[in-house]
């Protein structure tokens, strides 16, 4: 399925409702509304969120393409976003893979870059999976790298881990 959008009026999406900032070191995270970047995106889900698309302000014109090949599903959302300030606009692409092990498991891959005047950047990796044991159990295992860099600030890198283990009714959860 390939969809696409060209400078996007979202003027009929359901306003955000007020939040009340406190601490002011981290961005709040609201739920997505706008229709182009909801339909068809579930793919993008993983244990711990690392598609953002709200961060796509302004778009001017982005893409969707997603489909099954065999037991894989793939995905790929590719968007020009406005420049905030900066004057420059921001190329974001997101692609994820998920396939099916085994009748009831899965295993999957998502990689996000944005970039900035080329030097600017943000880029994430990641490997996701669900492994169903026994019928009883099932042991969601996620891991995640970052890089960041700005031509003031130089490279940034960081990293997630998360391990969880079900039972039907009881959780043992290590992150």
């Amino acid at each position: 399925t390939l969809d696409g959008t060209f400078n996007p009026d979202f003027s009929q999406v359901e306003a955000d409702a007020g939040q009340i900032t406190v601490n002011e070191r981290f961005e709040l995270l609201l739920p997505e509304k706008r229709p182009f970047f909801l339909e068809g995106t579930d793919i993008f889900e993983m244990p711990k969120q690392l598609v953002y698309t709200r961060s796509i302000a302004d778009p001017v014109g982005a893409a969707k393409l997603s489909g099954k090949v065999g037991g894989v599903s793939v995905a790929y959302l590719g968007a020009l976003d406005e420049g905030q300030g900066s004057g420059s606009d921001h190329a974001v692409n997101l692609v994820r893979l998920k396939g099916d092990v085994g009748r009831s498991s899965t295993l999957g891959a998502v990689y996000t870059d944005r970039t900035l005047d080329g030097d600017d950047f943000n880029r994430v990796m990641g490997a996701d999976g669900r492994f169903v044991l026994g019928g009883r159990y099932a042991l969601d295992l996620m891991a995640a790298a970052s890089a960041d860099a700005t031509a003031e600030e130089g490279p940034r890198w960081g990293s997630l881990f998360r391990a969880r283990l079900a039972r039907a009714g009881r959780n043992l959860s290590l992150s």
